[in-house]
């Protein structure tokens, strides 16, 4: 089902739609050409595509063409601990007891679309669904923060996500991964944000 996120001048919307299996090859290009090859390889997305708990949207432009994505799925605090690294205890003092907690995992835009606000502009519609239709309690993400710097700090910034730590090397124990910046093994740090929705707030 498309869903239209931004108004084009020619009065026609980019859109998102549901990862299919016929589009998991091109998801899996995408990543490669975002994020780094190999973070998101295709017998992954095949994996996913369908499981009722992971989002993986394809980001299409008026014509049709595939301009991105957006990836995340519904966990609990112990699945991001595990994933972070961090301990349970730093996470548990964040927000109500057994939240329901969405992990933000990935975004992607190709070069030719990132000028016209696209990442807000799924970040914006993502977490609007989140809060009111899968009723998310909290979200966290890992930021690749290559040379030091985050490139979504924009995104960050414009919905009040909240610094909670900074893991080094946060890719290294990947093999495969393809670090655009590092050209191979990925060296870089990531930055760990979250953020609370109404229901997730502290008693």
């Amino acid at each position: 089902m498309e869903e239209p996120i931004l108004g084009h001048r020619d009065g026609r919307h980019f859109y998102v739609e549901r990862l299919r299996p016929e589009d998991v090859g091109v998801a899996a290009d995408l990543c490669d050409r975002c994020v780094g090859k190999n973070l998101y390889p295709r017998p992954y997305l095949a994996e996913i595509c369908g499981e009722p708990d992971h989002f993986f949207y394809l980001l299409r432009s008026p014509d049709g063409q595939a301009a991105g994505y957006y990836y995340f799925h519904l966990t609990d605090l112990a699945g991001m601990a595990r994933y972070t690294r961090l301990p349970l205890a730093q996470l548990t003092d964040l927000c109500r007891p057994n939240p329901r907690v969405a992990h933000l995992r990935s975004i992607g835009i190709l070069e030719a679309y990132r000028r016209e606000h696209m990442s807000v502009c799924l970040v914006r519609y993502f977490l609007r669904m989140l809060e009111t239709e899968l009723h998310a309690d909290m979200a966290f993400c890992v930021c690749w923060k290559p040379q030091g710097k985050i490139p979504v700090t924009r995104s960050l910034e414009a919905f009040s996500f909240r610094h909670l730590a900074d893991v080094a090397r946060f890719w290294y124990d990947v093999p495969e991964l393809e670090c655009p910046i590092c050209r191979g093994r990925c060296r870089c740090d990531a930055a760990v944000y979250y953020k609370l929705f109404e229901g997730g707030s502290k008693p």
